[in-house]
């Protein structure tokens, strides 16, 4: 299903990922959700973070879900290694994707859904 939105977004090698999104218009609740880093578009990931529907809203009726993915610093930082030697501090260019197996309400069949898409900048921190 072609919805989605690119939205670039970064992290620290040396921090945790964490990133939460307003999904509006949808009650995530029990909803598969996923988030994937990888080298570049159509190839396989190097980091699955953890997605948890935080919270879920309304208003007027329209509901607003809050979802996090997270990635723990250990994990972060081994992106590196998959990634070969790297130039130190070097900002390093990825890809990401979140997603849903499907959106609540939808007509006809359920389909896997990309919500947001883009470039996700793998940054160098001081160590220490």
């Amino acid at each position: 299903m072609a919805i989605a939105r690119t939205l670039d977004l970064s992290c620290f090698v040396g921090d945790d990922l964490k990133h939460i999104f307003a999904i509006v218009g949808f009650n995530l609740t029990g909803v598969t959700c996923t988030f994937k880093i990888a080298r570049n578009p159509n190839s396989a990931p190097l980091l699955t973070a953890t997605t948890t529907v935080l919270q879920v809203t309304n208003d007027d009726g329209v509901p607003t879900s809050l979802v996090q993915a997270f990635a723990p610093r250990a994990t972060v930082s081994g992106l590196l290694t998959a990634l070969g030697a790297a130039p130190l501090g070097a900002d390093l260019p990825l890809y990401y994707e979140f997603g849903v197996a499907s959106l609540p309400g939808d007509f006809g069949a359920a389909a896997d859904t990309t919500l947001l898409f883009g470039a996700h900048i793998l940054k160098g921190s001081v160590d220490g």
